[in-house]
């Protein structure tokens, strides 16, 4: 497993940045609210210089950038700066970035001669010595490449200026977990829906992957019926072995980062995250249900039918570990929807190629990173590292867990008598 502990500034090109003032308040304060408290959300506007009070003498070559202190290369964008400054400006309004700082303001020192880190912080400097937005040039595709302001044109058509908004560290995190948390509320509506398909018809794993998302069908079919008692414990509705990896692979369909994979490595990676997102989904969803035993949505049991017998109490053991680990650390929702993508996205496995590899990386960091976060915010800056640690620790019982039904499936085939001859877990089991 490659896990990276998230860096304290980043930057992410996800949400569109909103810049338009509509407090009605005065340009200073506006500046000074936002010294005080950067990661807030708080609109604000890059207003042109010539409507500030002139501030540097235009007649003198400048020797020092009004952002970072150090050497200047001349007026850019109507203020002394650096090129440094300069290019960062400018992009940061062409491409609508999104900083976060997580210094509550301090990152200057303006006795300093280096660079600022904090991203949030540099540009906010830059829009608080005057950077003009107007004065940045771009090149129109439509017209051969030909340069025009950002503000206006050449022929004097208003051109949209980009939006840009500070998106706070807090609500940064918390619009990652709704969108996981929806994406599970999906998922267990569909495992509770009385849909249920024909393992035997299934498909490959490379042609269930092609297919479009089948989670929408929870919505059209009732929910489940549940018999609870011990009569009715093994009489399942379903084959839920089967229908639990269809799920799993559709939770991995719902990922877009999936999509930018080729085909063969889609594969290579599900063959191998697919059983452990399965078994973290059963497990937490017998953990909610305070159960130690893997249980179904129907109330009924995983496993073999006698789980007294002493030829199967190695299984028991096995399935039980995860069940009573999230009991012992108490995992919450929040946590468990994050630690499932995180374990999606594995960049670990050898047979994947270099560009998956990579981008599957950088999926994890991003996923880990608030993980971090969110433990940092539920459980302090003392306990929250060690909360991390912990969580991540699961992935030594999935991968072991992985295993051991892997090894029983190749055994039972080896007797004849395998556990189902379906494609698409054959496939996986491999």
């Amino acid at each position: 497993m490659i896990f990276d502990c998230p860096s304290t500034s980043s930057v992410t090109n996800q949400y569109e940045l909103n810049f338009s003032t509509t407090s009605g308040r005065s340009w200073n304060d506006e500046m000074r609210e936002n010294k005080r408290n950067p990661t807030l959300v708080h609109p604000i506007s890059v207003r042109p210089l010539s409507n500030m009070q002139p501030a540097f003498p235009k007649n003198v070559a400048p020797s020092v950038c009004g952002v970072c202190n150090m050497a200047a290369s001349g007026y850019h964008y109507d203020v002394p700066s650096c090129n440094g400054c300069k290019t960062f400006f400018r992009r940061t309004i062409i491409a609508k970035r999104v900083y976060e700082c997580k210094n509550s303001g301090n990152c200057y020192d303006v006795t300093e001669k280096k660079k600022v880190k904090c991203r949030l912080c540099r540009f906010n400097k830059c829009v608080e010595i005057g950077m003009n937005e107007n004065a940045i040039q771009v090149r129109d595709p439509s017209e051969d490449g030909k340069l025009f302001f950002i503000k206006r044109r050449n022929d004097g058509n208003d051109v949209s200026i980009p939006k840009i908004q500070v998106l706070s560290v807090e609500r940064s995190i918390e619009r990652m977990i709704e969108q996981l948390m929806y994406l599970e509320l999906k998922l267990d509506i569909f495992r509770r829906s009385s849909f249920n398909p024909d393992p035997m018809a299934s498909q490959s794993l490379a042609a269930t992957l092609k297919t479009s998302s089948c989670l929408s069908l929870g919505d059209k079919y009732e929910p489940i019926q549940t018999e609870i008692g011990d009569d009715n414990r093994y009489k399942r509705k379903k084959q839920w072995p089967f229908f639990d990896l269809l799920t799993t692979v559709e939770y991995a369909k719902s990922f877009m980062f999936l999509h930018r994979l080729d085909e063969q490595d889609q594969v290579v990676l599900l063959k191998y995250v697919a059983l452990i997102c399965l078994n973290l989904m059963q497990g937490f969803f017998s953990y909610n249900l305070k159960s130690d035993k893997v249980i179904y949505p129907d109330m009924t049991f995983a496993g073999p039918l006698n789980w007294e017998d002493q030829r199967v109490s190695s299984y028991r053991k096995e399935m039980q570990k995860l069940t009573i680990v999230m009991m012992r650390n108490v995992v919450d929702k929040e946590e468990y929807v994050l630690l499932k993508a995180i374990m999606l996205c594995n960049p670990a496995v050898l047979e994947l190629s270099t560009g998956a590899q990579e981008l599957l990386k950088q999926e994890r960091q991003k996923y880990s990173k608030t993980l971090f976060s969110y433990c940092l915010k539920k459980h302090g800056r003392s306990a929250g590292p060690s909360r991390f640690m912990t969580l991540l620790a699961f992935s030594d019982v999935l991968e072991h867990q992985q295993k051991h039904l892997k090894d029983r499936h190749v055994l039972q085939c080896l007797r004849g008598r395998p556990y189902a001859i379906n494609k698409l877990t054959m496939e996986i089991m491999q």
